[in-house]
């Protein structure tokens, strides 16, 4: 998966989901505070991140790949 690829190489990946009813952007990057971990956030869409709301502070490379494949 290319996503997760490019998240091992400390890039960011956003994309378009549905959230309870609204449309809303994932973004997911990697934590600079606990390295080797990923944090999540949901933006609204139209992406400003004044208004995100993070969702996991740590997730390990298993847990990202089980949110980015569940539908």
């Amino acid at each position: 998966m290319e996503m997760i690829e490019k998240l091992k190489n400390g890039g960011i990946v956003q994309r378009l989901i549905t959230y309870l009813g609204k449309r809303v952007v994932e973004q997911i990057q990697p934590n600079k505070d606990v390295p080797g971990t990923f944090t999540r956030y949901y933006l609204p869409s139209n992406r400003n991140k004044k208004y995100a709301v993070m969702q996991n502070y740590a997730l390990s490379l298993d847990e990202v790949e089980y949110h980015l494949n569940k539908k």
